[in-house]
Order: structure tokens, then sequence, then C-alpha cells
């Protein structure tokens, strides 16, 4: 039987090396699983809750019926069928997301992409060198070569960081621009393979945007002003305009005007090609609005769009008139199919390029595509299939139900039929990112906070209340019911022994419980590089090994058939340690180092079921994407690539394994995904 079983895996990854093509789609092994709503799935939708920022969102001009866009953390996704339904689109784009898309005027499969860490420029230290630089596809998206090393970073404003030279547009080589943070202006002139400066540096470049009455002329808005440039040479324009602009709007229905924002002082406009400007504001909040974001259609100069930056007065506007009066979008969740939360964050607009009153947007703040077709009065969902969550963990319950434990937006748990998914409404004072979920009958005991603290909640009717534990604190990323007795419960470095109204703080804090015996638990001393374990509860403990190289210890896991044998997912690849000898497996054993090098495994998880299959997840921190999933059916000793369709490159946050039936859910760059192993065995047996 266990030979049996090598052959069945064998095959099964001999398939899984052939599948080259990359869309997450219901033709694959991985299935996504988006948290769809009951009103989305009322309406016979997907649903797809994003959740990740979305940085640019453009049509093809050629093709209106393709669109892409991009966010902070997940890449680049596009939709075939005008901005409603979206599949990811990354294989080799292996930066986090991009902060800016280009896409050809006359081809709509080359497109170039920003890539980005995703992070505000003072977040990123030296120490991460991080991958940024200009990725370039010729296939739609399908793949991504990394062209040029830049600097890209998030801002306030969305802006186009790429412009086009409409006068090579029939030429065979596309000249193009884009802004890199510190370089400045650089241009190709071979389609986007090859950079150069361009003779412009004059501070960080925040939009651009091509003259419509001077072809080959560009409008720059940068931190130190507005300026023309054109053929090498430049000036400073915008008299009248009180601060730097964040965003600039053109069209070619009215090609002697642009109109730009400034953060507090709301909208100018230009008659005379940017030479001096007059505001046009009327109808905008005088005070606590930070403005941020603005577009026109391309076909009618008197439709515009403008959003705002953490701001009080989150709009967004529309103006019907060409600014001369806004107005306050009546609605962003027509028939309510957006769900909760809207505009927070900077959010860009991408006007159809040739129905007039059609554009598309993102609610950020909930990161849901949002679509409009009476030129911004109101916004209805848009977004179905685009997933983004950060699934920190998944448990599952006996009926077939599962709890999902997601970064920045608490706790949710599905319906029976498992397609729709309800958001516990759970609140913390310091945030509301949970780690990790525990559920035992109708007890759920959770953690809810910040990124970096977190405090414990517990209800006793299966999420419709809760109480916290203030004095339960930390990054509480692990909580379990011991073993055998449920009145014990482990949180972090706490223990309870009375169902969770009393906590004792231990020493360390618990990384792993053994399913075998609940009295058995492991944990790290990061100081020392010691593995610890406790035989009594984690009222003492023993150190059993030692790592000889420093390094960060992500996730632990218990082998489900000899809990002296325990599974370590670290900075550097995988340990294993069964009771006397520590071992290591890294690219030697199977387990490949990503694009940056990092062999950085931040999940673990063994089959409940079949001790031998082993998961791990990994991650590149600081970096960008990582290369996904990896799977071993040797107890750990030889691994292999465990991705399919869901490409090469993302991050994986969470492996969680259902001891019900052995299907696997991962917490990836794209949101929830779920794989039955049971059913590609089958089907492969069955051919």
């Amino acid at each position: 039987m266990y030979l049996l079983k090598k052959i069945l895996y064998a095959l099964f990854f001999l398939s899984a090396s052939n599948i080259v093509s990359f869309s997450i789609a219901a033709n694959g092994p991985w299935q996504s699983l988006p948290l769809t709503t009951q009103i989305q799935h009322d309406e016979g939708m997907l649903g797809g809750e994003g959740y990740q920022k979305v940085i640019s969102i453009v049509y093809s001009a050629s093709n209106p019926d393709i669109v892409y866009f991009s966010t902070d953390t997940a890449q680049v996704w596009k939709s075939v069928d005008g901005g409603y339904h979206w599949e990811a689109s990354g294989d080799g784009f292996s930066a986090n997301g991009a902060r800016s898309l280009f896409v050809s005027p006359v081809n709509a499969n080359l497109v170039l992409a920003a890539g980005f860490l995703g992070r505000e420029r003072e977040r990123v230290g030296k120490h991460l060198k991080p991958l940024q630089g200009i990725f370039r596809s010729t296939d739609g998206a399908k793949t991504w070569k990394l062209v040029h090393k830049g600097e890209f970073y998030k801002q306030d404003s969305t802006g186009s960081l790429f412009v086009a030279d409409s006068r090579t547009i029939k030429n065979k080589n596309l000249n193009i621009y884009v802004g890199d943070y510190s370089s400045g202006l650089l241009v190709s002139l071979d389609g986007g393979i090859n950079w150069e400066q361009a003779g412009f540096n004059k501070g960080h470049i925040i939009d651009m945007e091509e003259l419509p009455a001077n072809p080959g002329a560009l409008y720059i808005a940068t931190n130190q002003g507005l300026y023309y440039f054109k053929d090498g040479k430049y000036k400073k324009i915008g008299k009248g305009l009180p601060h730097s602009p964040l965003s600039i709007a053109v069209t070619p229905d009215a090609p002697q005007r642009v109109y730009v924002v400034t953060h507090h002082d709301g909208v100018f406009v230009s008659n005379d090609m940017g030479e001096t400007f007059q505001e046009s504001s009327d109808g905008l909040p005088v005070m606590g609005a930070s403005y941020s974001d603005l577009a026109i259609s391309p076909v009618d100069q008197n439709i515009l769009y403008l959003g705002t930056h953490k701001g009080r007065r989150k709009g967004p506007f529309y103006s019907h008139n060409g600014g001369q009066r806004w107005h306050k979008s009546a609605s962003t969740n027509a028939k309510n199919l957006t769900g909760s939360g809207g505009f927070y964050f900077s959010s860009p607009f991408s006007p159809h390029p040739v129905k007039p009153l059609v554009a598309l947007s993102s609610s950020n703040g909930q990161a849901r595509i949002l679509r409009t077709e009476n030129g911004g009065k109101t916004w209805f969902y848009s977004g179905s299939g685009y997933t983004g969550a950060r699934i920190r963990d998944v448990v599952f319950k006996n009926n077939g139900e599962i709890l999902l434990s997601l970064t920045d937006h608490g706790l949710w748990e599905s319906s029976n039929n498992k397609t729709v998914f309800y958001h516990m409404p759970v609140t913390a004072s310091n945030g509301r990112s949970s780690a990790t979920v525990a559920v035992s009958g109708k007890k759920l005991v959770a953690s809810i906070g910040g990124w970096k603290e977190k405090k414990l909640i517990i209800s006793e009717d299966n999420g419709k209340t809760w109480r916290k534990h203030n004095e339960v604190k930390g990054r509480l990323s692990f909580i379990a019911f011991h073993s055998q007795n449920k009145q014990v419960i482990y949180a972090g470095a706490y223990r309870s022994d009375n169902g969770g109204r009393s906590w004792k703080q231990l020493k360390y804090e618990i990384k792993a419980m053994s399913s075998l015996n609940g009295n058995i638990l492991y944990s790290v001393d990061p100081k020392k590089q010691n593995l610890l374990m406790s035989k009594n509860r984690g009222q003492t403990w023993s150190v059993i090994s030692h790592f000889k190289k420093k390094i960060l210890i992500y996730d632990m896991a218990i082998d489900s058939s000899d809990d002296k044998k325990v599974f370590i997912a670290g900075s550097n690849g995988i340990y294993i340690f069964d009771g006397k000898n520590m071992l290591y497996r890294g690219e030697e054993h199977g387990l490949m180092k990503d694009a940056h090098g990092l062999n950085q495994v931040k999940s673990i998880a063994v089959d409940p079921r079949d001790a031998d299959i082993i998961y791990a997840g990994k991650w590149a921190p600081g970096k960008g994407l990582s290369n996904g999933i990896f799977q071993s059916n040797d107890n750990g000793l030889s691994w292999e690539p465990y991705n399919y369709n869901l490409g090469s490159n993302f991050n994986v946050w969470s492996i969680s394994v259902n001891p019900f039936n052995g299907s696997v859910y991962a917490g990836t760059t794209y949101g929830l995904q779920k794989l039955n192993p049971k059913d590609i065995v089958k089907d492969m047996v069955n051919e």
C-alpha cells in the first residue's frame, strides 16, 4: 500500500510539472474559495473579498473588454469581460504588487508593471533589499519578466507612473516613460525592454500624463511641483497652485485643458496647458478631506471623478460639468453587494475608453472593485473572482463548517453549504487582525487586535457574543484546546485550567501541542536558539535540542503518530526533530529556494490521518513573493512543489488540513485556496 501511494504521488507531481500556464480558475486542482456574502450568492455571483489595496486599474484602449489591475501585495489581475470577473495573472512576477500599470495603446497583450514591495518608502528599510522594478509581459500578463530594477513605493496618490509617447504608436518600438522614485524620469525606446535616464529628476514623481494638444510632451507631478517636459527639456509650470499636485487629469476631448488636485485644497483647472490655474472645487468639503486621485473621461470633457486619502469626508465625488460643480456619490454599495466598509485609502479611477459614463474604481479600505454606469452617481460591486484576504488560520467543525482568522478583517465563518461566509461581529480597541481561532462545541477562543499585539476573546455561543480577556496578550498566534481535557486551553504564553475563566502566564510561548497527549507542548527560546519541550502543560520546560544557526522559527507541527517528532518551519528551511536528533531539510531535499534566494518556511502542517504527508508554505518577508506550497509524502525527508494552477510566485500565510477528509486549505496571496488530494489521485487512477 505504501509503495502504491508513492507511485501515485510521483505521477501526481509529474503531472503538476507540466502545468505551465497560470490563472486561478475552476479548471485547476486548487479551487479558490471567495468569502462570498449571502447577498452575492443570492444574486448568482461568485464573489471575492479582495482586501488588498488596489493601486492601479487600466483598460486596454485597443480592446476595452480587457482590463488589468494591480494591488500592493497580490500582483496583477486581469478581466476579459470589461471588469466584472477577475483572475490573477502573475507567473514570474516575484515582487509583491505593482505601484502602476501600463497597457500598450495598440496591443492589449503588452503590459508593464512597476513592481514594488507594497510599502511607503519610510517603511522599507535598507536591510530588506526588496525586489522592485519594471516587469514586462507580452502575453497578456500570463508570464512576466523583470527587465529593469528600480524604486517604486506607495504614495498618497495612485496616479500613473507610465506614459507612452503617442508619436511612436505606429513605430515598431513604442517609446514609454516611467517615473522612478529616486532616479526620476526614465525612457524606453524599444517597447519597455531597456531603460535609461530621460533628463528629468525634480523630486519624487507622483503622476504623469501626455498633453493631448502636444504629442510627446508630458505633465509631470512631483513633490516639488508641476512640470512640463518634452524631448529632454523641462520647465516648471502651474502658477496659481497653492501646493504640489497629487494627481493630473487630461482628455483629448478638451486638449488645452488640464486638471490637478492638491492634498487639502481641492481641484484646480487650467485652460492654457498648465501655465496658470484657477480653483474648481465648488461642492467639495471645505475641511476634513485629503484629496488624492483625479480622473476624466477620455471621450467626454464633462465627466470627472475625485477620490480622497485617509480623510473624514471619504467620497468619492463626481462632476458632470467639467468640474464647475462637484457631488458626492449617492452610493458605493448599490444593492448592498459590496458589504461593509468603503473608501479610506486613495483609490484609482479608470474611465472607460469609449463609454463616457462607465468607470472602474476600488473601495480601498475593503478593497473591492466597483463599477459605475452613470458617471459616478452610484457604484456597484464588480469584483467577482478577486480574492486576496490574508487567511492566518483555518479551523474545521465536525458539521463541515470552517472558521477563518484574517489579518485586518477579523473572524469569518462559513455556512453549511460552504459557499457563503459571514463576518463575525468582533471588534478590538487596537485593531481587527486575528491570528488564530480554536473551537470546542459552541465555545470559540480567538485572538483579535493589531498586527503585533492581540488580546484574547472567548465566545460561549458559537460567536454570537464575546467576552474579552485583556490580560492575555501578545502575538497569540497559537490557541488550542487540550487534546483530551477541553477545560484546559492554551493561548500564546498562557494557560487556562478552567475553560478560560482565569489564566496563568507561562515562561515560553507555545508553538505546538500534541494531538496524542495534550500535556505535551513545544516551544523555542529565540535568544539561546534552543528547542524546548514541556510534558506538564507548560509548567516546566526542557531543552531537547539546539539550532546551530541563528534562525527565526515561524511554525511547528507535531507528528500525528509520534509526539516525540516535531516539524519546524524556519527562516532557512525545515527542521525535523525525531526525539534524539535534529535533521535539516532544504534545497538539496527538494525544498527549492525562491527567486530571492530565500528558503523561508512560514507554515507547516501534518496530515492528521496520514503522518507521512506534510505540507509547507513559503514566504519572502521584506523581499517580495516566494514560491508557494511544498509537499512531502515521506514524513518530511523529501519535498516537491505543490502549486499546480496557483503558479510559481506567491506567499503562503497558513496551511491547514481538514481532519475529517484530508483536504488542504492554504491562506495565500490569492486568498483562501482548497485542494482535495484524494480527488486528484482518484482521477489519475481512473485515467
